[in-house]
């Protein structure tokens, strides 16, 4: 009954992600509006692409100086309006810039920009008007540039009367992170981009290495406010279901005569990290402007990531360690370093990246890249030992397992031995399966995200979002399974709560299994 209905639960989650929910994100591709600043002292002007002088592109600005053009952009596009349901919003910068002798893009150039945001929230219908925008912020920053040439050779149709044949170069350019907003309060953002000439902070010449500038692209990136609703309405569902069983289990633990075990205390923090996750705080950013909203929620899911590292350390060498040593959690001291390692790299990754967007949303700590890969690198090398540490574990338990299995026990110990072994193997299976089907899903989504879209355009089916809610839902099932597989069982008899299972398998004397060891040597002493 509980599987079926775990098994229900986890249909309706993949349910609500294909058939509710929208996509996740969308995204806005737009092209910048070249405004002409006549009036080059006043920088607090703002231009709207709809309420500036422009023009159709820098070849007609060729008279116009660098300083004097502004490249605004709108965002969104015209006719719509941001919400707070988006959550966030992500803007990167692509430069088309044209090739040429004197001015070709070096290696190791540095685009130099001069960025200036506003809002508004006025509906107005002369919206478009310079005094309807308030600042948000104004910054200088620096874009390390990766391009290389695009030659596209012409064919022989394309060329004019009396026209020599050449051929026609430009630079591919890698997108540039330009802005990433924690939230999104205002309804319309403006964005004012200059490229300038010279750095009066740095005192010299700027942006002499990025070839001949001929557009400037912009990719904006932000969540769906109908996959926000599916995705609350989620969140409060399943933190509803989750609270039920884990007051339960700790209430089961709470009424025995012994102290809890380091294995009944991990699952119980285990299932607080996931109720943590499942608490829909989203709704603040609906209701507050909270631009640490997107740094806190990957902290709350670190921590969860970190719990359940922790958990499958503490659960395998549980059912290693002898009598004398169990409960500790000192003798997982490693496994554990290892993890704090991991823990600590990213969490400095991520506050040097969105934690520092708070209060610069241009800033990104790709602009030390030396210190990012540093960061990245260390993570990676302590997740290689830790996830070697853990197979050493794995193997060391099924070895033992299988040395135990070998000896005679009495009715009622080989009871209890194969209830926990077997109890061990199907957490271990649920663990792996879990583990893998969040891989597997999160590649098919990832490399085959179009086709599938594609094939299930005509039923309206949202696979990315799809796999958002179904793998969520798994892993709060596979908490729940773990509650309800090691509560302890209301069933035992008072003198027997105040022991563990695992402790009346490996209470035998040393003499007795010493024994047994000695019979066994001497049977294949014989066979051989």
């Amino acid at each position: 009954m509980l599987v079926s209905l775990l098994v229900l639960i986890e249909i309706g989650c993949i349910l609500m992600g294909a058939v509710v929910a929208p996509n996740p994100t969308q995204v806005m591709q737009q092209k910048s509006i070249f405004c002409v600043d006549k009036d080059l002292g006043l920088k607090d002007q703002w231009f709207h692409p709809r309420h500036c002088h422009h023009e159709d592109d820098l070849s007609s600005a060729s008279n116009t100086h660098p300083e004097e053009i502004v490249f605004s952009l709108a965002i969104p596009h015209f006719g719509f309006s941001m919400s707070r349901w988006f959550q966030y919003l992500l803007t990167l910068l692509i430069l088309k810039s044209d090739h040429h002798d004197n001015i070709a893009i070096r290696n190791n150039s540095i685009l130099t920009l001069d960025i200036r945001v506003a809002y508004s929230n006025d509906v107005h219908k002369d919206k478009y008007a310079p005094k309807n925008w308030t600042k948000l912020f104004s910054t200088i920053e620096h874009r390390p540039l990766s391009c290389h040439r695009d030659t596209e050779i012409l064919d022989e149709d394309d060329y004019e009367d009396g026209m020599e044949p050449y051929h026609s170069t430009e630079y591919d350019c890698d997108p540039l992170h330009l802005l990433q907003l924690g939230s999104v309060p205002h309804k319309y953002y403006l964005l004012n981009l200059r490229i300038p000439t010279y750095d009066a902070a740095l005192n010299k010449d700027v942006n002499l290495n990025i070839g001949r500038v001929r557009d400037l692209e912009f990719v904006s990136i932000t969540q769906t406010g109908g996959f926000t609703k599916v995705w609350i309405s989620l969140k409060c569902c399943l933190f509803a279901i989750l609270i039920f069983p884990t007051v339960w289990y700790w209430r089961r633990i709470h009424i025995l005569a012994r102290k809890p075990s380091l294995l009944e205390k991990s699952i119980f923090g285990l299932a607080l990290s996931m109720l943590f996750v499942n608490l829909p705080l989203e709704l603040v950013s609906i209701l507050l402007d909270a631009d640490w909203m997107l740094v806190f929620t990957d902290v709350r899911q670190g921590s969860f990531y970190a719990v359940l590292l922790s958990f499958w350390i503490i659960f395998i060498g549980e059912h290693l360690m002898d009598s004398a040593n169990r409960d500790r959690l000192s003798n997982y001291k490693y496994q554990l370093g290892a993890i704090i390692t991991v823990c600590m790299a990213l969490l400095g990754f991520e506050l040097a990246e969105r934690g520092v967007q708070i209060s610069r949303p241009t800033a990104t700590v790709w602009e030390n890249p030396s210190f990012a890969m540093s960061l990245l690198v260390l993570g990676s090398v302590a997740s290689v030992m830790y996830f070697i540490l853990l197979l050493h574990l794995v193997y060391k338990v099924f070895r033992s397992i299988s040395f135990k299995g070998r000896f005679s026990l009495p009715e009622d110990r080989a009871k209890k031995f194969r209830r926990i072994i077997n109890r061990f193997k199907i957490v271990m299976i649920l663990s792996v399966s879990t583990a893998i089907l969040t891989i597997v899903f999160f590649f098919l989504e990832q490399t085959l995200a179009g086709m599938l879209e594609d094939w299930f355009d005509m039923t309206e089916v949202k696979v990315a979002s799809a796999f958002f809610t179904g793998v969520y839902g798994l892993w709060n099932i596979y908490i729940v399974v773990l509650l309800s597989m090691y509560a302890p069982s209301h069933k035992n008899k008072p003198e027997q709560q105040g022991t563990h299972e695992m402790d009346s398998i490996n209470s035998r004397s040393d003499s007795e299994q010493n024994s047994q060891m000695l019979l066994l040597t001497q049977e294949k002493s014989r066979a051989d």
